[in-house]
């Protein structure tokens, strides 16, 4: 047997004759604590087993303090996460306070994030951090006055550009923050409006150039909002809005967020369907 497997409080002194240089090597890289060339006296035989008690005992005791700071930092960081998911939360229903329809496509609009990154391939705990951050893509609506955001009609070009403005306002309100999360919110207020084609704001990027997550946000907010009531128009079918987004695939949309939405439609309808029986 290994004297490893013997455990690390276990001090383990081997010793041997003088002209056993190999075994002496041996024990040590097998796990002895060290080596004494007999004959020896008792007292130092003793003395070294004592001594590797008292640093056997601090290194347990390292241990365990490691392992404590450990699961502290761990708890640390959920209770961030929950603080985190906490103000989101509230900040969906600020949105809401206003028009409960806006509070409601918040939602929805974060599950067809989550549901189109995980077709892509992100990881579950990607795919949920997107969820969570999807629900700040229209915090900048807050600084939209009430007449454009709920007018029942077209807006007109000045009103136009006031609606508009909610991406960088977005931005703004989130801007500078240590924290991923919010980071990545910020990011995705600011570019889900952006297109494909580079025809979208506010800047007009193009392509990749979008971040993959304001890529996903953009369909599934389009999605969303082609499915349900506004005050300036009435809800499209859900097919409808699948050959919108077909129609405009590789052009407002990137062409694999599109087929990630369409491979899972079954669900997709399932998020806009079970929130229109609520």
């Amino acid at each position: 047997m290994s004297l490893r497997a013997r455990g690390p409080l276990l001090p383990l002194l081997y010793i041997a004759a003088p002209e056993a240089a190999r075994a002496r090597v041996a024990a040590l890289e097998n796990g002895a604590s060290d080596v004494a060339v007999w004959p020896c006296a008792t007292v130092e035989i003793e003395t070294r087993l004592h001594r590797f008690l008292a640093l056997e005992a601090c290194a347990l005791a390292l241990r365990r303090e490691r392992a404590w700071t450990e699961r502290q930092t761990e708890r640390m960081n959920d209770q961030i996460e929950q603080v985190q998911e906490e103000i989101i939360l509230r900040l969906t229903r600020a949105g809401g306070y206003r028009d409960r329809e806006t509070g409601d496509h918040i939602l929805r609009m974060a599950r067809l994030c989550e549901l189109i990154a995980l077709e892509l391939g992100f990881s579950a705990e990607t795919s949920r951090f997107l969820y969570l951050a999807a629900q700040m893509h229209d915090v900048g609506k807050i600084g939209v006055p009430d007449a454009v955001l709920q007018k029942p009609g077209p807006l007109t070009a000045e009103e136009r550009a006031v609606m508009e403005s909610h991406t960088e306002i977005g931005r703004e309100i989130l801007r500078g923050s240590a924290f991923p999360l919010i980071q990545a919110a910020e990011f995705i207020a600011a570019t889900h409006h952006e297109r494909w084609d580079g025809t979208g704001y506010p800047n007009g990027l193009r392509g990749k150039d979008i971040p993959v997550a304001g890529r996903i946000a953009a369909v599934a907010d389009v999605f969303d909002a082609l499915t349900s009531n506004r005050a300036y128009k009435r809800s499209w079918s859900i097919e409808d809005a699948r050959d919108a987004l077909l129609r405009e695939r590789g052009g407002h949309f990137d062409p694999d967020c599109v087929d990630a939405l369409l491979r899972r439609f079954t669900e997709a309808r399932g998020i806009v369907e079970f929130a229109e029986a609520a």
